[in-house]
């Protein structure tokens, strides 16, 4: 199988679901996540940036991804650097948004359904 590197926008309300996350009101959920691979990249650690500053402690592991509340509006985000792989995006209250961090470590945009998929065998970084 690839790997796959997963930065995904993410609002999951199913309580089946093992990364379901509550949102406020007043912002929406960014999950980034990373996936496998046909290249080994067990040991390998990438920094996530949103609005400059790091995001999921400070660097996310294969098969793992984690979840920040975001305040509405236009936010930039980027990968392995400030200025990797990465863009813009204007995220909307209470609205899902998810994007796949790629083996060249870019930014796609995912689905839903595609981003629940991945997840499926993936740990939080934030859980203990």
């Amino acid at each position: 199988m690839k790997i796959k590197i997963a930065i995904v926008l993410l609002l999951l309300s199913s309580c089946a679901s093992p990364q379901t996350a509550n949102i406020s009101e007043q912002a929406a959920s960014v999950t980034f996540y990373f996936g496998e691979s046909s290249v080994n990249t067990a040991f390998l650690r990438v920094p996530i940036f949103m609005d400059g500053q790091q995001v999921c402690g400070k660097t996310l592991r294969h098969m793992r991804y984690c979840t920040e509340s975001v305040a509405p509006g236009e936010h930039t985000f980027a990968s392995f650097n400030k200025k990797t792989g990465g863009g813009k995006l204007t995220v909307e209250v209470g609205k899902s948004y998810y994007f796949e961090l790629t083996d060249q470590l870019t930014l796609r945009p995912a689905t839903e359904t595609e981003a629940q998929f991945a997840m499926q065998r993936m740990k939080d970084v934030n859980a203990r």
